[in-house]
């Protein structure tokens, strides 16, 4: 999960968003997701394994999903706090340089689900959904993968399942896992099943997906660990997830995967208790079995990418 300061365009983000935003009543299929993640999040109330950080997240999370409406959940502050970046211009320029660019701009456009703001100089988009972007143009420049060739890709803290989403809708037609904690795959089973991008949708199933364009969602380590994928992992991505989670998970995590031919992290310089530079640095020089690129944000100070591909 990302937590840096919303963009300068904040104001301007949320005006002209406003004009955009429909106060419409859910309609039948609204209102049997909404109903279907109520009854979700009820059933794993009061019995949720998180860290100490989240569980005060967790419980307001909650209350707003049963008493609040989901449609409107990326303007909550819970979920602005944690997975919401207001976007920078630099990176727009930047994608517009790509020679993907005609691809990004097909995918980076916003859905309604969420009823997020727009970016103020590219209003079909958000900054949020324009920043997952601009990670993946840097993934390719440093890495040279052709998504559209990889099969398994593992991600760790996948928010409200932006990502996902942008991946699928850039050509990739494999399996997608994300692990979480509850509350958040939930989320994503309700954000991702609104889209209709993806065929098969599964939560803590011990059951693997065999079809093209399934995810499976994950916050039980132990069903987690039966899916046979994991060792076949082409994609490891964490943008800015792995490095706020405990070393001793970290590394829990890391051994459940059998060398990932590409790694994507997104990380800030320093959390609370530990130094996330020098844990990464570490990390490249006990898989040297990788090519690394560590490369500073220029315009978010103190965020980095680590960018590993397979030998």
């Amino acid at each position: 999960m990302q937590r840096r300061n919303f963009s300068k365009y904040k104001f301007l983000n949320k005006l002209i968003s406003f004009s955009l935003r429909k106060y419409l009543p859910p309609n039948k299929e609204e209102k049997n997701l909404i109903e279907e993640f109520r009854k979700d999040l009820l059933e794993i109330k009061g019995n949720q394994e998180t860290l100490d950080f989240w569980d005060n997240y967790s419980k307001i999370f909650t209350k707003l999903v049963i008493n609040s409406d989901p449609r409107n959940f990326l303007n909550w502050l819970v979920i602005r706090d944690t997975m919401f970046y207001g976007g920078n211009i630099r990176e727009l320029i930047e994608l517009k340089k790509s020679s993907l660019w005609q691809t990004y701009k097909k995918s980076i456009i916003e859905d309604k689900t969420g009823n997020p703001d727009r970016f103020i100089f590219f209003p079909r988009s958000s900054g949020n959904l324009i920043h997952q972007a601009y990670s993946f143009n840097e993934f390719v420049k440093h890495s040279e993968i052709k998504i559209s060739e990889q099969n398994n890709i593992f991600e760790f803290g996948g928010g409200y399942g932006s990502f996902c989403r942008f991946i699928y809708r850039m050509n990739y037609n494999g399996n997608y896992i994300i692990y979480d904690l509850p509350i958040f795959s939930l989320l994503q089973k309700y954000f991702l099943k609104s889209l209709h991008i993806i065929e098969n949708i599964s939560y803590n199933s011990t059951l693997n997906n065999t079809t093209n364009k399934s995810v499976d969602l994950y916050s039980d380590y132990e069903k987690l660990i039966q899916n046979k994928s994991l060792k076949n992992i082409d994609v490891f991505v964490g943008l800015w997830s792995i490095s706020e989670c405990p070393i001793d998970l970290r590394n829990k995590i890391f051994s459940l995967i059998d060398n990932p031919k590409y790694f994507l992290i997104g990380f800030q310089k320093n959390v609370p208790g530990v130094d996330n530079y020098k844990y990464f640095v570490e990390f490249m020089n006990q898989h040297t079995n990788y090519n690394w690129e560590l490369n500073e944000i220029s315009f978010i100070k103190n965020n980095f990418y680590l960018i590993g591909s397979l030998k």
